[in-house]
Formats: structure tokens, sequence, C-alpha cells
């Protein structure tokens, strides 16, 4: 932050020149030199530095913003991509079991009557046989 300029010398000769003992002046000047440098007060030059500073930053942020998003973005939509090949991947595998349990069905069925015919010539041996003449 800037300073704001004291010329102690032109204090102490302006309090002479208005009566001032000497000693007097110069304690008073160096009092009114200590305060101005305790003092650390920002000038208008000052907050409009750290304006453009803040503005610039932000400009910084909004600007890693916007290329974060676009590659968030992009890799969203690769993912994406991604994962319509695997659902694809997925819904033929189950196309494919869905045929083979459509087929594994027919044999159990096949299987089933040939066991009922099994069982009902079981059941019926010797009526088949006196039908038959055997």
């Amino acid at each position: 932050m800037a300073l704001v300029a004291f010329d102690t010398q032109q204090v102490v000769e302006d309090l002479e020149k208005a009566g001032v003992l000497t000693s007097h002046a110069r304690a008073i000047s160096f009092v009114i030199r200590k305060s101005h440098e305790a003092v650390d007060v920002a000038t208008k030059r000052d907050l409009d530095d750290l304006h453009r500073d803040i503005d610039a930053r932000f400009g910084k942020t909004d600007t890693a913003i916007a290329e974060v998003r676009k590659d968030l973005s992009a890799a969203i939509a690769e993912v994406r991509k991604d994962m319509d090949v695997q659902f694809e991947q997925v819904d033929k595998r189950f196309d494919q079991s869905e045929k083979r349990f459509d087929k594994l069905e027919s044999k159990f069925d096949r299987i089933q009557w040939f066991l009922y015919a099994a069982t009902l010539g079981l059941l019926f041996k010797e009526q088949i046989t006196r039908l038959l003449g055997i």
C-alpha cells in the first residue's frame, strides 16, 4: 500500500513560524510521523489495484471452470458411449440365453411326454400285452 508523503522538516518550520518552540515542533512532527507510519490505510489506488487483481483472478477461475466443464462433458460422453456398448452386449447375451432356454424348454416338453408315455406303458402293461396278443 502506498504511504502518504510527510515532510517532517516542513512541519517543524511551519510550527516554528506559528510560534511553537523548536523542541515542541520537533516532538509534534515526530508524533505525527509515527502516527502515519503506524496506520496502514488503503488508498483509492490500492483499492483499484486490488479490484483489478480480483477481477483477473475471477477471470482465470471462470476460464478454468469452463475448461473443467468441457473436459467433464467429454468424459461423460465417452462413458455413456462405453455404457451403451456394454448394454448392447448384455442385451445380446440375454437374447442368446433366452434362445437357449427356449430350446431347453422344448427338450423338456419332449422328455415330459416321453415320461408320460413310459409311465402309462408301465401302468397299462398287462392291458397292452393282452390287446396286442403278446
